[in-house]
């Protein structure tokens, strides 16, 4: 069972909620009705809930057919599974089953069996209260619901002669004859329609009384059936009071069998106490409810809604917004004022007569549907109409009555007659207003005195209604343990004991704090263990702790050897270089300005091949001639690999020394030196670096280039209109492949060009080194400088030397 039903689905967010006392579950009559197996009034024994007094069910299923029950204890609280095996249980299927009757889980009396009361015989029933089955049971398949979320339901009457108390509180006498409206609900939720019919008084000792009571009473919710509750005549009022009809047919509630039942949309029942159906309550799947009580022939209703119907009420009782100033709100949307005054009671308007009448009749029902107010919900027999019970001539005599009864001298009895029923009316009433009208209108003591009876139960309703109870909610019982009281309101502490042979594990006291909730465990939660469980979790506990220590350590000592491991592998191989990152990478130490050298030089260096000088050549440093000894061979062209190779960056090399780099300024273009005619005689350097220029074309080692230090100055020229040279420059396909693309260079005597060999073979040819200057002194440097320099060509001369391109109209100064 335990299988199937996880595999069904979840009813238990359906349901309402319990109350949290029983005064509570008692007065809310449209969703609670009495549990017979468990009944102070019929049944007080409970098998299946020992220590309830009392227990309620829903009186109409949910949607998916199922039912909610609520226990109460001695103390008059709410009984939870989580306490004991004896508490409430919420039920997959309800009872009376779901209409219509064919599907699985909504069968009447057969579908509650099967799901829920078989298995509780077989998990709790004939098992102990701690038996796996029955906590299985208890917690997880049917566990109660607490009342944290319960919302009392709203209550309006009207009684007497009649009086009219609203659901926001607004209390006023309206004395009209033919059938009202006293609810009426129409929105896109929910349809809801309760009517009253009001009919005239019977004659007194002083003639006919222009006075009404309620005689009938008719509801529907929704797509219901129709309900109406009828006051008998008097002389057929021997065996029952009131008549019944549901859709127009005769109901009888006076077996046992039948003090529930259950009709589309709707549950009717008596309570078990009353024999002569004097009392009905009627139950509407939407949680609206409606009561009528009789005594003596003189009739009371009242009107339960839950919360969902707030602001979407209209008629008599007013609109239920918690505002009782608009209340006095007619079919056309239209309100009137409310006034109170002195010899009334606070909630008594002063405007009674002319805005009460006028908004009341407004209300009345025609023969008609009338959009705003709906049709009549009355059976009319005879080929009778709503009409017939309206008297739209009737005058009630309201003013007459207030004025004789606040301003009749009740000392000067002997010459006012009316002013004994004053005083007589005060010694039954009392204070209330309502009894006082009954009698001093009616002279009939039975109205006045159930007048006050209806007002006094409808006091006590409303208080309890409006009663807040602040509840911590659940605290469940440790398995193998007990708790000492199954309270749930603040201030209350909880004590909880372990069987014998268990250890309790935890808090062993809880309290409930005035917030409504329960006290943060120190210890831990309350849990009662086995011995070896016990050891068992110390061990782990200890366990757990060693690790947290020796933990950080384990890793700290792993990331040392990380470390070590790494710099071993760094300073042992010296092939392998890698990238660094930039925040490990070492300072590069400071070089001093007289070892650095300077990056424009005088010096010119030698092309070996065509004895032509170059300008400021690129400049080199130790490891990259140090690469350039022994080139790299590159691996064999892979389509997956087709970018590696060797890539030459500035960073330092592992084992090497680190050279410094100093800025050097860029150099002339072209452009410039054309430009400017004053500077025709000046070098132009290399325009720009040439940055891509493969490592093989590259020589592996340049001498250091020494600044004379007077240089000669520059010599002054006229640049000659340009010739054509007297032999074409290579074709591209003439130049090697593996030399790189390096910008023209300019000389200041330009050399005769040099015969261009012509391509030998496709295998790799290396360049020539150039020939490295030997190191001179500073003071040698204007020496060294003046005996270097190159000798003069022809101004014609155009030739390539290891892809330099010459123009001969460059000019340039080899210093």
């Amino acid at each position: 069972w335990l299988m199937d039903d996880r595999y069904l689905k979840n009813f238990a967010s359906e349901i309402s909620q319990c109350p949290c006392t029983l005064n509570q579950a008692l007065v809310d009559k449209g969703r609670f009705m009495p549990d017979f197996d468990c009944d102070m009034d019929r049944n007080p024994k409970c098998l299946y809930n020992k220590g309830a007094i009392h227990c309620v069910k829903t009186g109409s299923p949910s949607l998916e057919g199922s039912e909610q029950q609520c226990c109460y204890d001695k103390n008059r609280y709410l009984m939870l599974s989580y306490d004991q095996q004896w508490g409430s249980r919420p039920r997959r299927s309800h009872n009376l089953g779901y209409l219509p009757w064919n599907e699985a889980n909504k069968v009447p009396t057969l579908s509650q069996w099967f799901h829920d009361m078989s298995p509780f015989y077989f998990c709790c029933l004939w098992q102990e209260e701690q038996a796996v089955g029955c906590e299985t049971y208890r917690f997880e398949r049917r566990p109660s619901q607490d009342c944290v979320a319960y919302q009392p339901p709203y209550v309006a009457t009207v009684f007497g002669d009649p009086h009219i108390i609203t659901f926001d509180e607004l209390e006023y006498t309206f004395n009209g004859k033919g059938e009202y409206v006293l609810v009426h609900v129409n929105s896109s939720k929910a349809k809801f329609d309760v009517q009253g019919r009001f009919e005239q008084l019977p004659n007194n000792f002083y003639g006919p009384v222009n006075a009404t009571q309620l005689t009938s009473v008719a509801a529907r919710d929704n797509t219901s059936a129709v309900i109406e509750v009828r006051l008998r005549p008097t002389i057929a009022q021997w065996r029952y009071r009131l008549d019944v009809f549901a859709d127009k047919r005769r109901v009888y509630f006076d077996r046992p069998s039948l003090r529930v039942q259950h009709f589309p949309g709707v549950t009717i029942y008596q309570p078990s106490y009353i024999l002569n159906q004097s009392q009905i309550v009627i139950m509407f799947q939407s949680g609206a409810g409606v009561e009528v009580v009789e005594n003596k022939g003189y009739m009371a209703a009242r009107v339960y809604l839950p919360w969902t119907f707030i602001g979407q009420t209209s008629g008599l009782f007013g609109v239920w917004n918690f505002n009782a100033a608009d209340d006095l709100t007619d079919s056309n949307n239209m309100s009137y004022p409310v006034t109170w005054g002195p010899g009334f009671t606070n909630k008594q308007p002063l405007n009674s007569f002319q805005s009460v009448y006028q908004f009341a009749n407004s209300w009345r029902l025609e023969d008609k549907e009338v959009y705003s107010v709906g049709s009549s919900l009355f059976i009319h027999e005879y080929t009778r109409t709503a009409s017939y019970y309206a008297d739209p001539s009737f005058v009630p005599d309201m003013n007459s009555v207030l004025t004789n009864m606040y301003t009749t001298n009740t000392q000067n009895q002997n010459y006012d007659p009316r002013a004994a029923d004053a005083q007589k009316a005060k010694d039954l009433c009392g204070d209330s207003f309502q009894c006082q009208y009954d009698y001093f209108l009616s002279l009939n003591r039975d109205l006045a005195f159930y007048t006050l009876i209806y007002q006094g139960n409808f006091l006590q309703i409303r208080s309890q209604v409006k009663q807040r109870v602040i509840t911590c909610g659940i605290l469940e019982t440790p398995r193998f343990g007990r708790k000492s009281n199954f309270f749930f309101t603040p201030g209350t502490k909880v004590t909880f004991e372990c069987n014998q042979d268990f250890v309790l594990v935890g808090d062993q006291r809880r309290t409930c704090t005035a917030q409504g909730q329960w006290d943060v465990p120190v210890y831990g939660y309350t849990e009662c263990l086995r011995m070896v469980e016990y050891d068992i979790r110390n061990i782990l506990k200890t366990a757990a702790i060693i690790l947290l220590i020796l933990l950080p350590l384990l890793i700290a000592l792993c990331c040392i050897l990380n470390v070590l491991v790494r710099k071993w592998r760094g300073d042992g191989s010296a092939a392998s270089w890698r990238y660094l990152n930039s925040l490990d990478k070492p300072r590069r130490p400071s070089v001093s300005k007289a070892e650095s050298t300077p990056l424009r030089s005088a010096a010119t260096l030698v092309d070996a091949d065509s004895g032509l000088g170059v300008s400021n050549p690129p400049r080199r440093t130790q490891a990259t001639n140090l690469m350039a000894t022994a080139p790299p061979v590159r691996p064999k062209e892979d389509p997956d690999h087709a970018l590696d190779g060797v890539y030459y960056t500035n960073e330092p090399l592992p084992g090497k020394p680190n050279v410094d780099f100093e800025d050097k300024i860029w150099d002339f273009d072209d452009d410039d030196v054309f430009k400017s005619k004053s500077n025709s005689s000046l070098s132009s350097p290399l325009s720009g670096r040439d940055k891509e220029t493969p490592t093989e074309s590259r020589p592996s080692q340049y001498a250091p280039i020494i600044k004379p230090a007077n240089p000669p100055a520059p010599i002054l020229r006229t640049p000659s209109p340009p010739e054509l040279p007297k032999t074409l420059p290579p074709s591209p396909s003439q130049i090697p492949k593996d030399f790189p693309p390096v910008r023209s260079l300019t000389f200041a005597n330009p050399p005769p060009p040099p015969t261009v060999p012509p391509p030998q073979s496709p295998t790799r040819r290396l360049p020539p080194p150039l020939i490295p200057t030997p190191t001179r002194n500073p003071s040698q440097s204007s020496t060294a400088s003046s005996a270097k320099t190159p000798s003069p060509v022809s101004s014609n001369a155009s030739a390539s030397v290891n892809g330099v391109r010459v123009n001969k109209n460059s000019i340039s100064t080899a210093i």
